[in-house]
């Protein structure tokens, strides 16, 4: 891995390599190729342990634990193949509700707990109560593709964070830890994979920086439900598309109103409410 590398994504499929739209059946060939992988990986060794089974008739404790772990490996690549399957086809209904990120972030870490503390893992977090427009769902999918993520590289830790940026002020979920030494590869897993199809469907940015040593994930969320500021009024348009500039000049543009009296920021929010707000 190279010594500092930043990606900048609205949820590519890679951590290292950008796909682009004359590229889509290339980058797919891949993660055909890693999930024939990660599903050979495990049952390979599965089977060894059955054809020992047979041949001598006996498995000790250990044995029956590590080919109970090798057939859930392969479960769970199948299930990732699966999701993905369902992100890149495009057919996505969601439903955007009104969601506080720390408190969702806390249930998906509450459940999680047993299985993560199991693998010698310890997640802190440091969070704010944030609301966003999203859809449950995925939120709920997105966070455990994090969480997942972040399991297979992290070395003894994983911190949250959930904040808000200054400007625009949009929330954000936020994760880092200290990476083992020789699990780099692991960075680019399925999971990885996943994170970025959940993230671009849910119309997310996604940042990474990565280092030798370190890795930290970001992701932000544009419909963020801002708290107001006295004498400041903060409009995020909604994004048109080429067909509605005309009648909307403004859609796909946040305006900023300054203004100590209170019935002058709703009058020029009136004034706007149909050029794409």
């Amino acid at each position: 891995m190279a010594a500092h590398n930043r990606t900048n994504m609205t949820a590519r499929p890679s951590l290292t390599r950008a796909t682009t739209e004359a590229e889509p059946l290339e980058a797919w060939r891949e993660i055909v190729a890693q999930i024939g992988r990660d599903v050979a990986g495990p049952l390979t060794t599965a089977l060894e342990r059955v054809i020992q089974l047979t041949t001598t008739g006996k498995i000790d404790r250990e044995g029956l634990r590590v080919l109970r772990a090798e057939i859930e490996r392969a479960r769970r690549v199948g299930m990732v193949g699966q999701q993905l399957s369902r992100f890149a086809s495009k057919r996505l209904r969601q439903s955007h509700e009104r969601l506080d990120l720390a408190q969702t972030l806390q249930a998906v870490l509450t459940h999680r707990a047993r299985e993560v503390n199991a693998r010698g893992i310890q997640v802190r977090q440091s969070t704010r109560a944030i609301e966003v427009l999203v859809d449950p769902a995925l939120l709920f999918s997105l966070l455990n593709a994090v969480l997942d993520w972040a399991a297979e590289g992290a070395r003894t830790s994983i911190d949250f964070r959930v904040d808000q940026k200054d400007w625009p002020p949009h929330g954000r979920v936020s994760c880092s830890f200290a990476l083992e030494p020789t699990d780099g590869a692991t960075l680019e897993s399925l999971n990885w994979h996943l994170v970025g199809q959940i993230a671009q469907s849910m119309g997310l940015a996604l940042h990474c920086d990565t280092d030798e040593t370190h890795v930290t994930l970001a992701l932000e969320f544009p419909r963020t439900v801002s708290d107001p500021v006295e004498g400041m009024s903060a409009v995020e348009l909604d994004h048109g598309d080429a067909s509605t500039l005309n009648s909307k000049p403004l859609a796909g543009n946040q305006v900023l109103v300054v203004s100590a009296r209170r019935e002058m920021r709703l009058l020029v929010r009136e004034a706007i409410a149909n050029m794409g707000w």
